[in-house]
């Protein structure tokens, strides 16, 4: 209750008060908190709060920066000794001096940050990210893929400007072997937070353009991530999870060049085949297409001196079976002439007896042709005479010599009935002396 004795002070008289309590303590303490909403200017301002696991709201918060002066030599220190940026929800051990202000209240004054509690957080975090990975199957999903025999077309993901993109281009096309290897770039972001979604939409835009193809010869045989070139502190970005399951889960090998020859982020932990620098991709790739073309070359020449073996061989063979050939065909020709000789003989002596034979079958023949011909004439002798005697008699003139007549009528046909000649009508009578000519009065 408000009584005159108890009148009260202004706000900024007790705020003065509160800062002067605080200052007078010099509070300060290391601290350990995640970083939210930081902001880098001159100054740097971020939020360090302090979450349960599995809450959603922080259960304490404090309002902090690091002053121009003190930013310029402790954020280059922590990213040297950390090879990462001081970014939003990274955990963090700072040294702080509580400060209280009346117009913008309790803040904390960093001056120090302890890298080795972030070392260690991080290392914590990926072999976590790490022990997930293998739990669900993603680290050897692109170790059971296997390269073509030849790789032809490799698709890029890097920065346009990165020297290590450029040293990796020089590398593939200046090999010494001569070897031709297409190189497709899909530009992406390598460095700062949005590096891993950045590879993703990459490696996205890949597989869209390997669905719409329709010639095997322009699809990509391998993909390779580039990011020499950029700062050490990068390499914490591509730990994150998601592009981890992405490249895994990808049908295409994947190549990493994007490591320090003692760091292995996540990425290439999963990949394929891991290279410790774009030069080293390029020379996994060379030092690949050189074996198979060395293995073609020694199968070339296995061909050939096989071929070579087996020509001779069949030279030899064949020399050899002409060899034979000539001499069994000489010798068969000796045989032939010495069984034409005596075939000769053979047939000569078989032609001879055969003329013999036949002669003597011959005359045979025509004596008993002879014979033949002789009875055959004398009975057809007899016969024919048998057959002039039946002319002969059934000759009309022998007829009436032996006493018959034969009439005619005027016409001079044979009357053979009565019917052939009709009454009235003259009529011929021939007899064997003489003629004589009637006529007729009645042929009943």
């Amino acid at each position: 209750m408000f009584t005159q004795q108890n009148s009260g002070i202004r706000l900024s008289a007790f705020l003065a008060r509160v800062k002067q309590a605080i200052d007078s303590q010099h509070f300060s303490e290391w601290v350990i908190g995640e970083v939210q909403d930081l902001k880098c200017r001159n100054h740097v301002y971020f939020s360090l709060t302090d979450t349960d696991e599995g809450a959603s709201a922080p259960r304490a918060s404090l309002r902090c920066m690091i002053w121009a002066q003190q930013a310029s030599f402790i954020i280059p220190l922590f990213e040297a000794q950390t090879s990462t940026h001081l970014v939003s929800g990274m955990k963090v051990l700072v040294h702080i001096n509580l400060s209280f202000h009346e117009l913008y209240g309790l803040s904390g004054v960093v001056d120090m940050i302890d890298a080795s509690f972030t070392l260690g957080e991080k290392e914590r975090i990926r072999r976590e990210t790490i022990k997930r990975l293998q739990n669900e199957g993603y680290t050897e999903m692109q170790k059971r893929l296997s390269l073509p025999s030849v790789i032809r077309h490799i698709a890029v993901i890097s920065s346009e400007s990165a020297a290590g993109y450029g040293d990796f281009c020089n590398h593939i096309e200046n090999n010494p072997y001569g070897l031709h290897i297409r190189i497709t770039l899909f530009p992406s972001l390598m460095q700062g937070s949005n590096a891993p979604q950045s590879v993703i939409n990459a490696l996205g835009r890949i597989m869209d353009e390997m669905a719409l193809l329709d010639n095997d010869d322009e699809a990509y045989d391998a993909v390779v991530i580039i990011r020499g070139g950029g700062s050490g502190n990068d390499l914490t970005y591509f730990d994150d999870y998601s592009l981890a399951t992405y490249i895994a889960t990808l049908p295409l090998p994947v190549i990493t060049g994007i490591g320090h020859e003692q760091d292995t982020s996540v990425a290439d932990y999963v990949a394929f085949q891991r290279a410790k620098t774009p030069t080293a991709a390029a020379d996994f790739i060379i030092s690949h297409n050189h074996k198979q073309q060395m293995l073609i070359e020694e199968l070339r020449t296995s061909l050939r001196q096989i071929a070579m073996l087996r020509i001779n061989n069949e030279l030899n063979y064949t020399a050899g079976m002409q060899q034979m050939l000539r001499q069994t065909a000489m010798s068969y020709v000796d045989r032939l002439a010495m069984r034409s000789s005596s075939m000769r003989q053979m047939l000569s002596q078989a032609l001879f007896n055969n003329i013999n034979t036949t002669r003597q079958q011959v005359a045979t023949l025509y004596r008993s042709l002879e014979n033949v011909i002789a009875a055959r004439t004398n009975a057809e002798r007899q016969r024919t005479d048998m057959l002039l005697r039946q002319i002969e008699a059934l000759n009309p003139k022998s007829i009436i010599d032996r006493g018959f007549s034969l009439s005619y009528n005027a016409k001079g046909h044979l009357i053979k009935s009565i019917h052939d000649i009709h009454q009235g009508e003259s009529m011929t009578t021939m007899l064997a002396d003489g003629n004589i000519t009637s006529m007729v009065t009645n042929n009943n």
